[in-house]
């Protein structure tokens, strides 16, 4: 039997095993062939029932918040969670501003939870309208180019509600090999970033005429008075550590590098 109460009773013990689920899975399944025991269970004091639901509820809210907190945001994430909360509070503490409503309405208001519920659902899909989920940009072989890369990697992730950290892990990845391909004149002409996000992945295409870009298994050694292809491979090395995957090819002079984080 699930419960979100589970939620808030994971996060303040901290046991989130599965074999802990395996073992409450059983003693449930036990305790309905024993209805006289869960006539016990069903008899806890209200203030001791009480206490139990202020703990649940309060870490409830906490771990919603950080779920909400671990994404990236923009002003049509603020509207959608905003909006969804308020009418779905006024649901349960203002019924009677629902009450002229027609009939088919007045089941979908009359709980705050599915009303927010529905909200979020409905606000989330047309606030979307018009977004790709792939985004391009083209940028100059020059240093300056660096920041527009990082901000385009942030506002595309902001776009979706992409976790935090793994967006600020590809704008280090990104950057890193993005400055290296500036500093060792590796590119001939522009480079193009092409950007795709869904909920399990987010990738990056970069496209450039120019030297194919060598990934080392291991990490060279290198000192300050190496050749610059040794600095090339150690920049290479590091984006392939900082990404979850990076694969590159060459071919008619043209060098494409999929770079992948899982999400």
């Amino acid at each position: 039997m699930s419960s979100s109460s589970n939620i808030g009773l994971s996060a303040a013990t901290a046991a989130t095993s599965r074999y802990i689920n395996y073992a409450c899975g059983g003693i449930l399944i036990g305790l309905s062939f024993l209805p006289k025991v869960l006539a016990l269970i069903a008899i806890v004091p209200p203030p001791v029932a009480g206490a139990m639901f202020l703990l649940v509820v309060s870490y409830n809210l906490i771990a919603g918040m950080q779920i909400i907190m671990s994404r990236m945001m923009e002003t049509r994430h603020t509207y959608v969670i905003g909006l969804s909360l308020l009418f779905g509070l006024s649901a349960d503490t203002m019924p009677s501003a629902y009450a002229q409503l027609p009939a088919w309405l007045r089941p979908l208001f009359a709980s705050g939870l599915t009303l927010a519920t529905a909200m979020v659902v409905v606000l989330n899909a047309v606030f979307r309208i018009g977004i790709s989920r792939r985004k391009q940009i083209d940028l100059e072989s020059t240093p300056e180019a660096a920041d527009k890369l990082c901000t385009f990697i942030e506002e595309f992730g902001a776009q979706w509600g992409a976790r935090r950290e793994v967006v600020n892990r590809a704008v280090s990845a990104m950057l890193e090999f993005f400055e290296s391909l500036v500093a060792n004149e590796m590119a001939l002409s522009g480079i193009t970033v092409t950007g795709f996000l869904d909920e399990h992945r987010l990738d990056f295409t970069i496209r450039y005429r120019g030297e194919p870009l060598e990934i080392p298994a291991d990490r060279p050694e290198i000192s300050f008075d190496d050749d610059p292809m040794m600095v090339r491979k150690l920049s290479a090395y590091m984006l392939s550590r900082l990404a979850d995957s990076v694969k590159s090819k060459h071919s008619a002079g043209t060098t494409e590098i999929e770079v992948h984080f899982e999400h």
